[in-house]
């Protein structure tokens, strides 16, 4: 009886509790619309933007307060402040709407006057500067006085003095205010610090790996002059190697904040603080195309070899269309020369009847060195040896193509700044390759190949993003060689180049077999994309191109852009934390006789 009683008492507090909640959820307010007056400066998605109490659609989830109005109110003030409007007033009325439990905020805004520069001064202890300087800083004379630019400024100026050794510099602002006149004089305290060389160079957190795997990437040595410059050089180029999770380049002075900015100048001992990253590591990944089905990739390195940050890498990766194996070996650097070294064994099968049905097994060994100005030069040598080979002809029977092996030279340049490899927002990438076969074999293939692509990458406030990209590519075969090998021609269309087409039926011979060309070019004119809700944006593409079998049958430029196909649609990107899945439909805007009107197009990761 007791046991039953406490289970009863029990179920009562449970009941209770859900309808106090219930109630009390009931009775909140919840924010409906902001409405602002008197804004100028600021629009009202940028007000809205640093407010609490923005209001959420459908289900007006933010709740009102008092409270939060006000500290709304007071940021909203700081911001006016904070960009020279000094007397501006913030004030609100809330319209409460019983029936619904919302309220409508009207925030009124008087911005007043903004107060503008009247002169900007430097004082500096070691005359490093001078007025000449004064010319790179936002604050200037007429210019309105905002805290953003202040801010910049000072940063500056730091930069500034620590291009030139001095790394601990101190930068104060001091502003004089005329209220009559709306007007500010700015002035810049510098306190330098010491002129900074680099004495004894001490590496801390190397565990695994030798020290001159490290020293040997740094852009200074003792004696030199510590700029910024040789700092994030010698960082990135830590970083480079793979073999750091972290790196940190700073000079040692065992003094206070406030005693280092007057030590003498004297050469320091460089602290390089690092943590080795983890040396093995197998990375396994899969997806999904409309071309070539499911596929799957299983890849396993090791790093650290001879602790010197030689890596050995075994890969593979299978598809309906493509299996393919490879193991490499690279090193850092060549008989301590600051040059990327990689050798690799390969076996390569493609199984595209519609294209060709090859097996291919070679050699490739590789120079490259990655310049402090983001252009990387690479030379190679390749041995690739062809075990079967066929391709289709007109009839629809398989032709036979002469096995001949391909041994060849290449050279590439190659100049990129972009912020991201998989799903870049902002930078360039250009690369002009060109490569020469047979000219030391007689049983190689001979031919000249040049390769193009350049792309670009922008975006407006990290939120609407746009990509272009132009690709061509030529080769001609001479010497032995009529025709140049089929794994070598090139085509186009599918999910990476035009994408209202088939994959490689951007161009197609008399029986609809994709034509195997020696000369093509493809722009992605426009790759637009801009955010939905949650992980998913839309896109808008425009792309145009076309494959010729000879570059001598293009006779005129009237004729060549008379050939060129093109294609436009909208796409969807979904963007998981682990992979970028994308749906592209692609509309023919020149569709012939014949041709379907779209394509549709499921892969992994960005077009280009």
């Amino acid at each position: 009886m007791i046991k039953k009683q406490e289970h009863l008492l029990f179920n009562y507090r449970i009941i209770m509790v859900v309808l106090v909640l219930f109630f009390t959820a009931h009775g909140q307010w919840r924010v409906r619309r902001v409405n602002f007056e008197g804004n100028r400066e600021f629009l009202r998605r940028e007000l809205l933007s640093i407010m609490e109490m923005r209001p959420q659609w459908p289900f007006n989830r933010i709740r009102y307060t008092d409270f939060r109005l006000r500290s709304d109110l007071d940021i909203i003030e700081a911001v006016y402040r904070g960009n020279g409007f000094l007397s501006v007033s913030v004030d609100s009325e809330v319209d409460r709407d019983s029936s619904r439990n919302t309220v409508t905020i009207m925030i009124t805004i008087e911005e007043g006057p903004q107060t503008l520069i009247s002169d900007v001064t430097l004082i500096t202890q070691k005359q490093v500067l001078d007025s000449t300087v004064l010319g790179k800083l936002s604050s200037a004379s007429e210019k309105p006085l905002k805290n953003s630019y202040l801010i910049r400024d000072r940063r500056k100026l730091r930069e500034l003095l620590a291009q030139r050794g001095y790394q601990e510099t101190l930068v104060e602002t001091d502003i004089e205010y005329d209220t009559l006149d709306n007007k500010a004089a700015v002035k810049f305290t510098i306190k330098e610090g010491p002129l900074i060389e680099v004495g004894e160079i001490e590496l801390d957190g190397v565990e695994k790996l030798r020290s001159r795997a490290l020293k040997r990437e740094l852009s200074f040595e003792r004696g030199d002059t510590l700029t910024l410059s040789k700092i994030r050089n010698s960082e990135r180029r830590l970083y480079r190697t793979g073999l750091l999770s972290y790196a940190a380049i700073e000079p040692v002075l065992n003094d206070t904040t406030e005693q280092r900015f007057y030590l003498p100048d004297s050469a320091y001992k460089i602290n390089v603080a690092v943590n080795e990253a983890d040396f093995f590591r197998i990375q396994a990944g899969f997806g999904y195309g409309t071309d070539d089905g499911f596929r799957s990739s299983l890849r396993s390195s090791y790093s650290n070899l001879f602790r010197l940050g030689h890596k050995l890498t075994l890969s593979g990766r299978v598809s309906q269309k493509v299996q393919r194996g490879e193991m490499i070996y690279s090193t850092p650097w060549l008989f301590r020369l600051p040059l990327f070294f990689d050798g690799s064994v390969y076996y390569n099968r493609y199984n595209d009847p519609d294209v060709y049905v090859g097996v291919f097994d070679g050699l490739r060994l590789g120079l490259s060195h990655e310049t402090d100005n983001n252009i990387t030069l690479r030379t190679w040598a390749k041995w690739e040896n062809v075990r079967s080979i066929e391709a289709p002809q007109d009839d629809k029977l398989p032709l036979e193509i002469p096995g001949n092996p391909t041994h060849s030279l290449g050279l590439s340049v190659n100049y990129d700044t972009r912020n991201d490899l998989f799903s870049p927002t902002n930078g360039i990438f250009t690369l002009f390759e060109t490569e020469v076969a047979g000219m030391l074999d007689r049983k190689s293939n001979q031919f000249l190949k040049f390769r193009f692509d350049t792309r670009f990458y922008s975006n407006y406030r990290a939120t609407l993003f746009f990509s272009s990209a132009l690709r061509t590519g030529w080769i001609n075969p001479y010497g032995r060689s009529e025709e140049a090998p089929v794994q070598e021609q090139f085509f186009a269309g599918g999910r990476r180049t035009v994408r209202g087409f088939r994959e490689n039926h951007l161009a197609v011979q008399s029986d609809g077999d994709p034509l195997k060309g020696n000369f093509y070019v493809v722009a992605n004119i426009l790759d637009f994309r801009f955010p939905l809700f949650w992980w998913f944006e839309g896109a808008l593409f425009l792309d145009a191109g076309n494959v010729w079998r000879n570059l001598g049958d293009i006779k005129t430029p009237e004729d060549f852009f008379r050939k060129i196909r093109w294609a436009a649609g909208p796409g969807l990107r979904v963007k998981t934390p682990l992979m970028v899945v994308r749906f592209d439909a692609g509309f023919k805007l020149d569709r012939r006789s014949g041709e379907s009107a779209w394509e549709f197009h499921i892969d992994i990761g960005q077009p280009f």
